[in-house]
């Protein structure tokens, strides 16, 4: 592997690094680093395959979906109980440890979870596309008429 490309970047970077590569050239690794994350973290595929993974990986998938914001409607969305719900911590905590993404000196909370969650949230859904996790994998989003019902004066 020569260098990383990111998606989020857009087209023209992609074409630039194919015309580079296709004519021997080498990619400035400022803008197309070279390899992934350190091997000593946690990969957030691993973590979802192993264990009680594939219930963080629901967990994770309502949430980056929009799905859930409580125990409650997690519990829905990921078609899990309640109680299971309400041991978010317990399922994702240990990833986001591993993966060295809050500090160490905090407190795990289901914040700091819902908030790891929406900055993971395009890999997540993704994986649950992937994954057979279909049914929580796509974002929720407001419709105008969401937006026409909670804009107009009540009566």
């Amino acid at each position: 592997m020569v260098g990383i490309y990111r998606k989020a970047t857009g087209p023209a970077p992609l074409i630039e690094a194919i015309d580079i590569a296709a004519s021997g050239g080498r990619l400035d690794v400022s803008r197309f680093p070279p390899g992934s994350s350190p091997p000593d973290i946690m990969r957030i595929h691993a973590y979802f395959k192993k264990g009680r993974g594939a219930t963080a990986a629901r967990l994770a998938g309502a949430i980056a979906s929009g799905r859930a914001v409580n125990h409650e409607t997690l519990a829905s969305a990921a078609h899990v109980g309640y109680d299971t719900a309400a041991k978010l911590v317990d399922y994702l905590g240990p990833l986001i440890k591993a993966r060295r993404e809050h500090s160490q000196d905090l407190k795990m909370t289901p914040e700091v979870v819902y908030r790891w969650c929406g900055e993971h949230a395009p890999y997540i859904l993704s994986w649950c596309r992937r994954n057979g996790y279909s049914d929580i994998a796509t974002r929720i989003t407001a419709t105008p008429a969401d937006d026409r019902e909670r804009d107009a004066p009540a009566g």
